[in-house]
């Protein structure tokens, strides 16, 4: 084994080690493996800030900017005042609802700012109704693929 595996190795086993405990936030740890790279010379600086002018990478920020804007004017949490009371009538309804207003907006746009809408808006309903995150998260997550594929 040469230096650079045993550094990139070492890394990765640092990275998944501070990931899995969450004593750093997920995007320190981020900028440190990419800054632990650069430093020993795995990467050239070039190739560590490449990854910034992606147009996925300015897609999923520009969601998040998107995301932010729409929890600071109160839309979001309007939205979850009214999928709760859904939930909390019929659960069944609730769920069938939310699938087809997520399969529904990601047939049109992409599936990332419908989802970064819809998580925080279905686990406040979870706490809620007390049920598994899961049972909520994964068919929106089937809905929002399935109408994101009537875009491709």
């Amino acid at each position: 084994m040469n230096f650079e595996i045993i550094v990139v190795f070492a890394i990765v086993v640092g990275a998944v080690i501070l990931f899995a405990t969450e004593k750093l936030s997920v995007d320190l740890i981020a900028l440190s493996i990419m800054g632990s790279l650069l430093v020993f010379g795995i990467i050239t600086p070039q190739e560590s800030i490449s990854g910034f002018s992606n147009k996925a990478t300015i897609t999923v920020a520009a969601m998040f900017i998107i995301s932010a804007g729409l929890f600071k004017t109160g839309a979001v949490s309007y939205l979850g005042k009214i999928t709760t009371l859904v939930f909390k009538r019929n659960y069944w309804l609730g769920l069938i609802t939310v699938m087809i207003a997520v399969g529904f907006f990601s047939a049109f746009i992409n599936n990332t700012p419908v989802v970064a809408v819809f998580i925080p808006v279905l686990l406040g309903v979870t706490k809620e109704i007390n049920a598994s995150a899961s049972k909520l998260l994964m068919p929106m997550s089937f809905a929002s693929m399935f109408g994101g594929v009537c875009t491709h």
